[in-house]
């Protein structure tokens, strides 16, 4: 197998990856998040990941190439990071009791052909209390860094998930290993 390479410098997606045994290294894309449209979650994810992968497999292209990006999606709304306390404290009372989705775009290139997915995991919340989604938002420092505007592991914040249907390291860090795995595994029609 060529040098996998993760397009990505995300910490959450480095360890994921490490899950799945597949030897890489990771080379941030620089890609500039804020130029796409932000009107469909599955075609933002995939577009994203599609320039991550590009950018990171112009330089290397004699790599496999693994690109990824994740949204939150409520209602036909994309959610992203929230930008301070107080966008995270409405995000937590607008989910509560409620299902929301963690979707993440994944593209790979190996030899110059893409592959591209998407993944979708739905997450059901219980309803929460205010005094639980403020203890929360006050003592994780981190949360401005989840996409869907909490941490799923979070010692508070694991306890608001009711249930999940679809991948579980997709809610942990965007990085869904068993499917990109299974892409990986996957021969290309040439071969």
């Amino acid at each position: 197998m060529r040098n996998v390479i993760l397009a990505s410098a995300s910490r959450y997606k480095i360890d994921s990856m490490k899950k799945s045994g597949v030897p890489f290294v990771a080379i941030d894309s620089e890609v500039d998040e804020k130029k796409l449209p932000r009107e469909n979650a599955y075609e933002l994810v995939k577009e994203l990941s599609k320039l991550k992968a590009r950018a990171v497999y112009n330089k290397n292209p004699d790599s496999i190439v693994i690109g990824v990006d994740s949204v939150g999606r409520f209602k036909g709304r994309i959610l992203e990071k929230p930008k301070n306390k107080e966008e995270a404290i409405k995000r937590l009372k607008m989910l509560s009791g409620k299902e929301h989705s963690a979707i993440t775009g994944i593209t790979i290139i190996n030899g110059g052909k893409e592959s591209v997915e998407v993944v979708e995991t739905k997450i059901y919340f219980r309803e929460l209390s205010n005094e639980e989604i403020i203890g929360y938002v006050e003592e994780d420092k981190d949360l401005v860094k989840y996409c869907l505007g909490y941490d799923p592991e979070g010692k508070i914040s694991a306890t608001f998930i009711k249930s999940i249907n679809g991948s579980y390291n997709n809610i942990l860090s965007g990085m869904p290993v068993e499917k990109v795995k299974e892409m990986l595994d996957t021969p290309r029609p040439d071969n």
